[in-house]
């Protein structure tokens, strides 16, 4: 039997690694599901400001081994933009390698991302989470992350360089579950600009999931 997991996360603005893609509200649908150990899922952005979806991604990942208390596993994912559904030529393939490490209940994470074809940067992102109970039925988190680019990217049909360009976040999320098959979640996340000018923004944004 092969299980399917969906959900949907309505966030106050769309920020991708630090940049705000747009500032209207977003829709965000997801769904994900697991066949002879590969992940496969799909997630799509419906920007409410301009009525329409904006972005669907398509991933594929794979759990490859475990060394020394380290989980390492691999991932590629298909960025195709409105530009893409109206008749445009804009998507983005990135192949990514995942490291995943937990020590003393605090979770540490390494992504390593190489665009293989498209206008995005290649990122490296670092990350720290801590989970708790907040009160019966109740669990917490708290994480920080870390991003780093490296490369040229497409801004407003320019391309600018963004090596070196950092930013950081810090998210607070809560979760419940209202039924068996049912969870609500709550997160706040504060973004903080690195060295970029205009590519990268301070900003705030909260998420309320449903999966």
């Amino acid at each position: 039997t092969t299980a399917a997991f969906a959900g949907v996360d309505y966030a106050s603005s769309y920020v991708f690694r630090g940049a705000t893609v747009n500032d209207s509200a977003a829709i965000q649908p997801s769904m994900d599901t697991s066949i002879l150990g590969v992940d496969i899922g799909a997630w799509a952005s419906y920007d409410t400001g301009a009525d329409t979806f904006e972005e669907v991604d398509l991933a594929i990942g794979y759990d490859v081994t475990e060394i020394a208390g380290v989980s390492v596993s691999v991932g590629l994912c298909e960025y195709i933009y409105a530009g893409e559904a109206l008749g445009g030529t804009e998507s983005d393939t990135e192949a990514s390698i995942y490291l995943d490490y937990s020590i003393a209940g605090v979770d540490l994470s390494a992504a390593l991302n190489k665009v293989i074809d498209g206008a995005m940067a290649d990122y490296t992102i670092l990350g720290a989470s801590y989970g708790f109970d907040v009160s019966a039925g109740i669990s917490g988190a708290i994480s920080y992350e870390v991003g780093e680019a490296d490369g040229v990217v497409l801004l407003n049909g320019v391309g600018t360089d963004v090596d070196g360009e950092v930013y950081s976040a810090v998210t607070i999320s809560a979760e419940t579950s209202l039924t068996d098959a049912l969870d609500l979640g709550l997160a706040y996340t504060s973004i903080s600009e690195g060295d970029s000018d205009g590519y990268v923004g301070e900003d705030d944004v909260l998420v309320v999931s449903i999966s």
